[in-house]
């Protein structure tokens, strides 16, 4: 739970988990023919990386990488050199506004000049594919056994980030299992309400929330559940009642999910709620976190984080509201989380710049330890004494020790990989702790998109105007503008217009990779 007597000014100083959730994605003789032998690697075998070359002099690696501030990181910043030292490097950062990255992405590939590590937020357009398959970069998923860090990377994240079935980078951790409920706790215990733990008793709590005067002004002015035109609440309640998240298989073939009875169910009951008011009735146009924040809605279904991070403006209207984070929702089938890709970006390595398997194993090193306890470490707190001191075997921060962690660390958090397990935990408020211990709890439940390994070229191109077409009629079956004749009408204009190619080229590639 949070209030705003709970808050702390310094939200950045919770930086091992801040920094895990940050937004801002060819084949030699040599290298291994399917995905075995890469995600073998990240299931925790013994490591061997005593067998490596020792390293005496500084290795020089070139990257390239993002920056969201005003300006980027200077090569005089004292965590970067902290960073350099540990490490044994000496690092050459081309750093590139995110307004441009991909322009300069593109441009970059195309020129052929490649720095050693080329940070690809998406691996899977076109033109990244085209450099992969044209055996442009290594492919690494036989060596990540050989390093103590690598070699523990997450085996379905690694299958997410498959090119046919092999391993090409390095991921940014962000959390698999994020996904979940939010609510008001202060308005739940006006009413004298529990938690709710399955999809009836949720719908139970938004009904009330909605008609039994939840904040206590004597007004019918609240809703149960506050939506935007994402909807967040039907891919939640679909995967609860046994859909899959966003594509399933079934006998051997992939299917998007709104192509299930359990999805067709969700949007049943969410198109019921709608009609009940139980739901904001302009939420095609509105904002979703105004209407929380502005006591409009009580329920809103997001990333969990969003708890602790999204609310001020609620506090500074209401001190005494408290936000809290909804255990998982059992449903038909038990508990199930709906799961993100569990990255976001990968660190790719090209040939033309990473010319040996001898230089390849020493970069590959450098991130290897770019993962110890010691750098997880700098990038949560950075130097001690400077970034953070020492209470009671805590890191705790000043304000101008939060804002000096804004503007020298946080910018160089787009190098790192890992998923900040190891760093030293500070004193957190109450609901920063609850959903990093949920992240973790959750991730036996976590659901993925079976298509998030394979690859469909009808998907890279038409997908926007499939995502539209399936969009627009979610959104007119709530609204009452379809009804089920429409919404089979539009699954049927959906596979017309490029989903059947889709569904056919998605279960070509998993019936391939399951050989």
């Amino acid at each position: 739970m949070f209030n705003r007597n709970r808050m702390v000014t310094s939200l950045l100083a919770v930086s091992l988990l801040g920094s895990a959730l940050l937004a801002g994605c060819g084949k030699s003789n040599n290298e291994p023919s399917n995905q075995a032998s890469a995600t073998s690697a990240a299931s925790g075998n013994e490591a061997s990386a005593t067998a490596l070359p020792e390293q005496t002099k500084p290795l020089s690696i070139s990257m390239m990488n993002i920056f969201y501030g005003t300006e980027p990181p200077k090569s005089t910043n004292q965590v970067l050199l902290k960073m350099e030292e540990y490490t044994n490097t000496k690092l050459d950062i081309t750093w590139v506004p995110s307004t441009a990255y991909e322009d300069k992405l593109n441009v970059t590939v195309a020129s052929g000049q490649l720095p050693q590590t080329l940070l690809v937020l998406n691996q899977k357009s076109t033109s990244v594919i085209n450099s992969i398959r044209s055996g442009m970069f290594w492919e690494i998923g036989r060596y990540l056994n050989d390093y103590p860090n690598l070699s523990q990377m997450n085996e379905q994240v690694l299958e997410n980030i498959s090119i046919d079935n092999k391993i090409y980078g390095i991921y940014r951790h962000r959390p698999l299992a994020r996904y979940g409920v939010i609510y008001r706790k202060d308005w739940l215990d006006n009413l004298g309400l529990k938690e709710p733990t399955t999809i009836d008793e949720l719908y139970e709590v938004a009904k009330a929330f909605t008609l039994n005067d939840p904040d206590g002004n004597g007004k019918n002015d609240t809703y149960g559940i506050a939506e935007d035109k994402n909807i967040g609440a039907l891919n939640q309640i679909a995967l609860y009642l046994g859909a899959p998240n966003n594509w399933g298989e079934e006998d051997g073939k992939l299917k998007p999910a709104f192509m299930y009875d359990e999805y067709k169910q969700a949007l049943q009951l969410v198109k019921k709620m709608y009609d009940e008011k139980l739901i904001t009735q302009d939420f095609a146009v509105a904002n979703r976190n105004d209407q929380i924040n502005q006591e409009k809605a009580g329920i809103y279904f997001s990333v969990i984080d969003d708890a602790a991070y999204k609310h001020e403006d609620l506090y500074k209207l209401n001190s005494s509201a408290v936000i809290d984070i909804l255990q998982p929702i059992t449903g038909p089938q038990g508990v199930r989380v709906l799961a993100t890709t569990g990255y976001n970006g990968v660190f790719l390595f090209p040939k033309t710049s990473v010319k040996t398997e001898e230089a390849l194993k020493g970069v590959l090193g450098f991130f290897d330890k770019m993962g110890d306890e010691e750098m997880q470490n700098l990038f949560a707190w950075g130097i001690e004494g400077q970034h953070y001191s020492l209470s009671n075997g805590k890191p705790v921060r000043t304000e101008e020790q939060t804002l000096l962690d804004s503007t020298e660390i946080n910018p160089l958090r787009q190098m790192k990989w890992d998923d900040g397990s190891k760093a030293m935990s500070g004193e957190n408020p109450e609901i920063v702790q609850k959903f990093g211990e949920m992240l973790k709890a959750n991730e036996p439940y976590a659901i993925t998109d079976k298509s998030n390994p394979y690859l469909s070229a009808t998907q890279t191109e038409v997908g926007s105007e499939l995502t539209k077409i399936m969009d627009e009629a979610k959104t007119k079956y709530i609204m009452g503008a379809i009804d089920d004749k429409g919404w089979d009408s539009a699954i049927q204009k959906w596979l017309e217009n490029g989903g059947q190619k889709v569904i056919d080229e998605y279960s070509a590639a998993y019936q391939a990779a399951k050989g």
